[in-house]
C-alpha cells in the first residue's frame, strides 16, 4: 500500500478541529439551558415550600384566634367605628386574652401569663389587622 493512500486513511479516521469546535459549542449551549432550567425549578420549589409554610402558619394562627373567640364572653373593640388596632382583648372564662402584632409577630398573652409567639419566628405580620366594622347605631 502506498503511503499517500496510508496518510489519508489515518486523517478521515478521527475528528478535525473545526468539528470538535462545534461539538463543545453546541454542549456548552445544552449545559447552559439544562442549568438555568434547573436553577428556575428550584427557586420555584423554593416559593412554593415558602408558601406552604406561610399558609400554615396563617391557618394554625387563625385556628387559634377563633377558637378564643368562639369561647369568648366579651370582646374589646377600638372606641370608634371603623378605627384600627393592633391589639385584640377578649374574655374567656373569666381569663382576658390579648392578642397583638409586635416586633412582626403575632403574640398571645393569657391573663397575666408570659406572651406566646403564635406566628412563625422566621415570618413577619405587617399591617393592623385587627378592627372594628360594625355600625354603632344598629347595636
Amino acid at each position: 500500500m502506498p503511503s499517500n493512500a496510508l496518510n489519508m486513511h489515518n486523517r478521515k479516521s478521527g475528528f478535525s478541529l473545526l468539528e470538535l469546535i462545534i461539538y463543545m459549542g453546541v454542549l456548552a449551549a445544552v449545559v447552559v439551558v439544562v442549568v438555568g432550567i434547573s436553577a428556575q425549578l428550584g427557586t420555584g420549589i423554593g416559593k412554593a415550600q415558602a408558601q406552604a409554610e406561610v399558609n400554615s402558619n396563617l391557618r394554625f394562627a387563625i385556628d387559634k384566634i377563633e377558637s378564643d373567640l368562639r369561647s369568648a364572653t366579651q370582646i374589646v373593640v377600638p372606641a370608634a367605628s371603623g378605627t384600627t388596632t393592633s391589639t385584640l382583648t377578649l374574655n374567656a372564662s373569666g381569663t382576658t386574652i390579648t392578642y397583638c402584632v409586635a416586633g412582626g409577630a403575632l403574640r398571645r398573652q393569657l391573663g397575666a401569663a408570659t406572651t406566646t409567639t403564635v406566628s412563625n419566628l422566621n415570618r413577619t405580620v405587617s399591617g393592623k389587622i385587627f378592627f372594628d366594622d360594625f355600625n354603632r347605631s344598629n347595636l
